[in-house]
């Protein structure tokens, strides 16, 4: 932000100069931008549905201006695998392939429990800022006063904001042998010993509680350790026995069916974006798979 205040007398000026309209224009979108969000819900993978908070285009041009100029410049954890260039799921798993034992368990309501404080806490700690530039913030990033779902901004601060707990939970990681990531609200942890595995799960949800922001609580439903004898599947990877990160079958069954149907022609746009995403970021997983899906179906 120091950068802007050397051109700039606040964020609103620095805004609207660099998007090239007036500040009035900004400033209307701040003071409306409780009300510029379409609300719908996606059904959850195990179960219920989650609601989506989308920004109107105006208003996310705004969030993605604040991405690129202030949040991009701080710092994130080296544990955070989420929202980050070159980083993703395959990054998140690969770390915990040699382990024996992993721990998997995320947050309640993460996102959701994130208040504008928790940002501004952090901000504090690398330059000063002003009222009436967190209040801009406030009111831009976050829906009363909550981090929104749907919003590209709230990915971005959810690193920013978990910085001090990422690296809480590495220090003590690192002393014990443990590896540890983290997707986003999904907190892996592996070693060759589950009683050590015990005691970070307790020693996290301690961390949580003695500390005042974020304020964040341990999903106990969410907890789990499995053994080598079970299937390993870490956000959405399957490691295998042999200690590689896979798709998995299921994975693969559907992305073949999908495939075969492009290939006859009956697939949807919709779908056709999904299998492309697949085909870019899978083919660094799996390329043998995908190679034979081009060969069998021209995909």
């Amino acid at each position: 932000m120091k950068v802007f205040k050397m051109r700039h007398k606040n964020l609103l000026s620095a805004i609207a100069n660099d998007l090239g309209v007036t500040e009035s224009y900004i400033q209307g979108i701040v003071n409306s931008a409780n009300k510029l969000y379409k609300v719908y819900t996606v059904p959850k993978r195990n179960g219920g549905k989650r609601v989506i908070h989308h920004p109107a285009p105006r208003l996310k041009v705004i969030q993605r201006w604040l991405n690129r100029n202030i949040f991009r410049h701080m710092s994130v954890s080296p544990i955070a695998t989420a929202y980050i260039k070159n980083k993703g799921i395959y990054c998140n798993t690969l770390p915990h392939c040699e382990q024996y034992y992993i721990l998997k368990t995320d947050f309640n309501n993460f996102f959701p429990s994130i208040k504008s404080d928790d940002l501004f806490n952090m901000i504090e700690k690398n330059f000063p800022i002003d009222d009436n530039d967190k209040s801009l913030i406030r009111r831009i990033c976050f829906l009363n006063d909550r981090l929104s779902i749907g919003a590209p901004s709230s990915p971005v601060i959810s690193n920013i904001i978990m910085f001090d707990i990422d690296m809480n939970l590495l220090f003590y990681c690192k002393s014990r042998s443990i590896t540890i990531t983290r997707y986003a609200d999904d907190i892996t942890a592996s070693c060759n010993n589950r009683d050590i595995l015990l005691a970070f799960h307790e020693y996290a949800k301690s961390l949580l509680f003695d500390i005042d922001s974020p304020q964040l609580t341990i999903n106990e439903k969410k907890f789990s350790i499995i053994g080598k004898a079970n299937t390993k599947i870490v956000t959405g990877l399957t490691i295998t026995s042999d200690g590689r990160v896979s798709l998995g079958r299921s994975k693969k069954r559907e992305l073949r069916a999908l495939a075969h149907k492009r290939s006859v022609g009956t697939l949807s746009d919709e779908l056709q974006n999904y299998l492309d995403g697949w085909f870019s970021y899978g083919s660094s997983i799996e390329p043998d798979f995908f190679r034979s899906l081009k060969d069998k179906f021209g995909a």
